[in-house]
This record gives C-alpha cells, structure tokens and sequence, in this order.
C-alpha cells in the first residue's frame, strides 16, 4: 500500500480508539456519580450494551479499513492518466482500404455537379411552373370573359384551343405571320417615338 493509503488507515484507527475512550471515560463519570444502587444496576446493563454495541463497530470498521486497504493493493489508485488518440488516414497503420479511400474520392467527385446544377435545375423548374400558372390564368379569363360578354359557350376559342393542342402547321403558320407583324409595328412604333425625340 502507499503512505497516503497507510495514514489514511492509522488516522481512522486512532480516531476510533480516542471515540472509545472517551465513552469509556464518560462511563466512569456516571458510575462515580450515581448513588442509586438500582438506578446504577439499570446504567450499568445499558452501558454493557453500548460498550459491546461501539465494540461492534469498531470491528466493522476495523475489517472494512483492512478491506479498503486489500482493495488498494490489488488494484492501485491511477492519478493524472493522460490518453494520447492518433487517427491515421495514410500508410500502413490505417484503418481504412484503398478500396474504401478512393471509393470516398468517387462519390464526392459525382456530388460536385449535383451541387452546382441541382439549384439552377430548381430555379428552372420553379420559373417553368410560374409561367404555365400565368399562361393558365390567362387563359380561364379569355375564356369566362367571353362567355361572360357573349352569354353562351365561346366555341370559337374552344375550336381554336383543340388546333393549338394537335400543332397543325396552317395554324402554326398563321401565327408566325401574325407575329412578325406585331414585331413590325412595335419597330414602327419605336422609330416614331425616337423621330419625335430627335425633333424635339
């Protein structure tokens, strides 16, 4: 055992021994001092019994300091233990396979474009789905303020919608015309509006 444990061990012991002393002493005072023949019988018996009650303890205390000691022996206290982890990716001592290594290297270089192009995927997606939103509000008045202005069902837009849905190419046509026209008269009307700038 250590010095430590050993004055631990003495320094219980002699406290124990200076506590029945003074029981002992605190005995004699009583027996001096009582007159009572009886009262001192009836003392006497109870201060058997506490004497042999503080002998029980002692005994008890004294097997379970020798036990603590025998404990201390087998299995010395350990102060201050420092624990020193190294993690080691490369070389021989590593835990990890070149297999699973380069395996990592794969997925992260397959996840750099994932990263880059799936928010613009996202914008793409959210804008697509905005305009279809608009051109279907845009569509459901044309239709309902037709209806509403001509008080029946506007079977022209509904003949016009089913030609757009099969892409027939006269239809298709048409449109192409009537769309370079708009093109033209917003041209003209641009120019015009630049003339009467210059002009001013």
């Amino acid at each position: 055992m250590s010095d430590k444990n050993n004055e631990y061990i003495l320094e219980l012991m002699q406290n124990v021994s200076d506590r029945l002393d003074g029981i002992s002493t605190d005995i004699s005072e009583i027996k001096s001092q009582s007159k009572d023949q009886e009262t001192l019988s009836n003392t006497d018996e109870n201060l058997e019994k506490l004497i042999q009650t503080q002998k029980n303890y002692y005994d008890r205390l004294y097997q379970t300091i020798k036990d603590l000691g025998n404990a201390l022996e087998e299995k010395p206290s350990i102060i201050n233990q420092s624990h020193k982890t190294e993690y080691i990716i490369f070389g021989k001592d590593t835990p990890f396979s070149s297999k699973l290594l380069l395996s990592i290297i794969a997925v992260i270089l397959l996840s750099i474009p994932m990263f880059k192009y799936i928010p613009t995927y996202v914008n793409e997606k959210n804008r697509i789905t905005e305009e279809r939103d608009n051109y279907k509000l845009f569509h459901d008045y044309v239709f309902l303020n037709a209806f509403d202005n001509r008080k029946t069902v506007p079977t022209d837009l509904i003949e016009t919608f089913n030609i757009i849905k099969t892409k027939d190419s006269a239809f298709l046509n048409y449109v192409d015309r009537l769309h370079s026209k708009y093109d033209t008269h917003l041209k003209k009307e641009n120019l015009k509006a630049e003339l009467q700038k210059l002009q001013e």
